[in-house]
């Protein structure tokens, strides 16, 4: 019963997310490999011009502010998010039902996913949905 929650909370968050997680990514900004150098700049005069540039970590939502089911959820999409940032497309497909119609590797990476609303979980005729209003 749990499996169709996730299933439909993955289901949710993929096809609402392609968008919005691609916009973040490109606007998120950017670190910098303290072994390399960077372009000259007033700030760091003497620099070379080759440059490799790092994303920071992904912002994980704290999983100490939730209980019960609402910490499963917190947890799957952190995990979600980590799987997503590592491109560990085995252990992401693990997270989702062999029956479901994901059965793909999102391209994207999520910086960071922020709760617009509290988790709502219902349970209809042995059927868990969890909602869950996420800005990432």
């Amino acid at each position: 019963m749990r499996y169709v929650m996730i299933i439909l909370f993955i289901a949710c968050l993929t096809a609402c997310g392609d968008q919005s997680t691609k916009q973040a990514i490109q606007s998120a900004p950017l670190a910098t490999n303290e072994s390399q150098s960077t372009p000259n700049t007033e700030e760091t005069p003497h620099s070379t011009e080759s440059e490799e540039l790092i994303y920071e970590e992904p912002l994980y939502l704290a999983e100490e502010e939730y209980q019960g089911d609402e910490l499963e959820i917190i947890k799957l999409l952190n995990l979600r998010m980590k799987y997503l940032w590592e491109e560990n497309e085995s252990d992401y497909m693990a997270l989702i039902d062999e029956n479901s119609p994901l059965g793909f590797f999102p391209k994207y990476k999520i910086k960071e996913i922020k709760l617009l609303r509290n988790i709502v979980v219902q349970e209809q005729k042995n059927i868990f949905q969890a909602v869950v209003s996420v800005n990432g």
